[in-house]
């Protein structure tokens, strides 16, 4: 039998070596730091997470791939892994930082990337994708397309796309840029580039890249603040 290094040898290439302009930020913040942000917006419930557990249940049955995007702390992954012990998972994130904390949590029974989504490509196919909280308004526009292509292009027909992020970006020292759409959020250790984008803009990104939406949730977790949960199926 194949060890588990050599099963997974090949199970990426990147397209360039491009890195996320706001790796430095993570890369710098505080332990700890990131599951406290989670409490504050109601996240640390998983009530993103229950929210689709309806609609993605068939694709937690499957031997495929499933696909985390911004995998943090590991949120996601523990998620994944109670209900779902068997399910096969390669998540991607630009921090090393996190890459460190989440392996050492896993210990290697997930495959774990320090990539930048938009300049990364899989070498395997899947049929669940899980971008979840916000991570989608790190890329601008032209990003964003070569993220959801890339996505696309590993992704098995029917397979699920999910994206969610808050209706409105509060509660941060944020500063207007001159770009269209571009902020700047400013914390006790650093600064993050972010841009804003709508439900109606990423589905118009999303079917240039053969998806169709299916599901379109608005939800308000236990702090109050109005969040969106999109659901894309493969063409």
């Amino acid at each position: 039998m194949l060890s588990k290094e050599s099963q997974y040898q090949n199970i990426e290439y990147c397209s360039s070596v491009k890195l996320s302009p706001n790796r430095s930020f993570f890369e710098t913040a505080p332990d700890g730091w990131l599951e406290a942000l989670a409490e504050q917006k109601g996240l640390n419930t998983n009530a993103d997470l229950e929210l689709i557990l309806p609609l993605i249940r068939d694709q937690l049955t499957t031997s495929h791939y499933a696909f985390e995007i911004g995998f943090g702390f590991g949120r996601v992954i523990e998620w994944i892994r109670k209900l779902a012990p068997a399910k096969k998972i390669v998540a991607i994130d630009h921090s090393s930082k996190f890459n460190d904390l989440v392996r050492n949590k896993f210990q290697g029974s997930v495959t774990l990337l320090n990539k930048s989504i938009e300049s990364f490509k899989l070498n395997v196919k899947i049929d669940l994708a899980l971008w979840m909280w916000a991570g989608i308004f790190e890329l601008d526009n032209s990003n964003k397309f070569s993220a959801f292509r890339n996505i696309s292009d590993a992704m098995y027909e029917n397979g699920l796309l999910v994206v969610e992020f808050p209706e409105n970006i509060v509660g941060h020292n944020i500063e207007e840029c001159a770009e269209k759409n571009s902020l700047i959020v400013n914390t006790e250790f650093g600064t993050l580039n972010i841009y804003r984008t709508n439900a109606l803009d990423l589905e118009d990104c999303a079917k240039k890249c053969g998806f169709d939406l299916v599901k379109d949730i608005v939800y308000s977790p236990q702090v109050g603040v109005l969040r969106r949960i999109l659901i894309f199926k493969k063409c």
